[in-house]
């Protein structure tokens, strides 16, 4: 992966007084040591981020896939696009993301569509103890050009932080399909509940 810092032309007042930075990969994310049973292409992501100031950010960006199959004498190309926001001020956080990409293993690479957001705030509890309410919701389509492919995703949780190490996260996830499901409509209706624990020394 290639990255850049910040981008600062003196002669443009917008730019300088923003924060820009770059990312660019190119991989073979099918690759094996063979080489006989992957795909042959290469993927090419690349995204930028302009934060005009110290509590927001908005990101865009974009893949180009190219992949020939073995077996095949032909080479096909698919795209994804997307855009982000991010909002930390103060004991409030909050990201929304929309993302589009082509499916390369359904028939005519049909689009996939994701909308997500996220919330938090920080609770204080002590000097040391921070209690964080957090919700996540998705709106996820299997397959933009089909209707009944869709389905609404939420997460809940209330984490407990100790200083920066530990968080303990119980949460609870529903999901509602908002068509019949098929093989066309993966998702189907559920609640989960989890308790997670994650540690950083």
């Amino acid at each position: 992966m290639v990255s850049g810092g910040s981008c600062k032309p003196p002669q443009d007042r917008i730019i300088r007084s923003a924060d820009l930075a770059w990312y660019v990969s190119l991989s073979n994310p099918d690759w094996e040591w063979d080489r006989d049973l992957e795909s042959q292409g290469v993927d090419l992501l690349a995204r930028l981020v302009y934060s005009p100031t110290k509590w927001l950010s908005l990101g865009a960006n974009g893949g180009h896939k190219v992949m020939k199959h073995p077996a095949l004498d032909e080479t096909n190309n698919y795209n994804a696009v997307g855009g982000d926001l991010r909002v930390k001020r103060g004991a409030i956080y909050l990201a929304a993301e929309v993302l589009a990409g082509q499916l390369p293993d359904e028939e005519g690479a049909p689009f996939a569509l994701g909308i997500t957001g996220y919330g938090s705030y920080d609770v204080a509890l002590s000097e040391d103890y921070t209690l964080q309410p957090s919700v996540f919701l998705e709106y996820a389509d299997a397959n933009a050009e089909l209707l009944t492919t869709e389905a609404i995703r939420t997460i809940a949780g209330l984490n407990l932080l100790w200083r920066d190490s530990i968080r303990l996260m119980p949460q609870v996830k529903l999901v509602r399909p908002l068509g019949r499901v098929s093989e066309l409509n993966p998702w189907f209706a559920g609640e989960s509940f989890y308790l997670l624990l994650k540690a950083t020394f």
